[in-house]
């Protein structure tokens, strides 16, 4: 079963939340997931990404139709600065802090019925989940993809900090993997890896859902 099939046959995914850390401008997993199944929000997050180039992703993802963008301000997650989306690890912060950071949002549209909130946050993926969190934005649906830049103080697959930080708050119900990428612990395969149209690389990806034996 494809990835799209599964989505399309799943209730438990209408309605969704979708966190993708360390996302770059890769449209690959919002169009999948946004045209097979009802969204509610997605949160995309790159601390490398600048503004102009953001501001240019939201609005010209294929298929689907932007709402005029706003931008977002730390208080919008009840917090006074945008280093409280830097976790206290020197690592975290070698090539970008919260300096740098921005946030926007706009709606987005699609011709299945999907409509929903895009937030983009140029902060560090990790500590946002945290803030995400917080301010009650809780994604059952997580992208995992390591690049292998080199550059990141952790792993968002098995043993980094991300599932480590799920494990103690929330773990998601279903994680959207990049083959290459070591899924969490206690989450089992339920699609074939596949390639889908508006991804940034290569990595054919695959969904997996959090085991009922847990």
């Amino acid at each position: 079963m494809t990835p799209n099939e599964y989505i399309i046959a799943t209730p438990e995914l209408k309605d969704s939340v979708l966190y993708y850390p360390g996302s770059g401008l890769d449209s690959g997993p919002v169009k999948l997931f946004g045209a097979n199944t009802t969204l509610k929000k997605v949160v995309y997050c790159d601390y490398g990404v600048n503004q102009a180039d953001a501001d240019h992703f939201v609005c010209n993802i294929e298929g689907f139709i932007a709402e005029p963008i706003s931008e977002l301000r730390p208080v919008d997650f009840n917090v006074n600065d945008w280093d409280a989306f830097w976790p206290r690890n020197p690592g975290a912060t070698r090539f970008h802090n919260y300096q740098t950071a921005f946030g926007i949002k706009t709606t987005l549209s699609h011709k299945s019925g999907s409509k929903f909130d895009f937030i983009y946050l140029a902060t560090e993926s990790v500590q946002t989940h945290t803030r995400l969190l917080n301010a009650g934005i809780v994604p059952n649906i997580v992208v995992l993809h390591d690049h292998g830049f080199g550059e990141n103080w952790t792993s968002f697959g098995a043993g980094g900090e991300l599932e480590e930080l799920a494990e103690r708050c929330v773990m998601p119900e279903f994680l959207f993997v990049a083959q290459g990428t070591q899924p969490w612990g206690d989450y089992e395969q339920v699609s074939d890896y596949a390639l889908y149209d508006g991804q940034m690389h290569a990595y054919p990806r695959a969904v997996f859902r959090r085991s009922t034996e847990t």
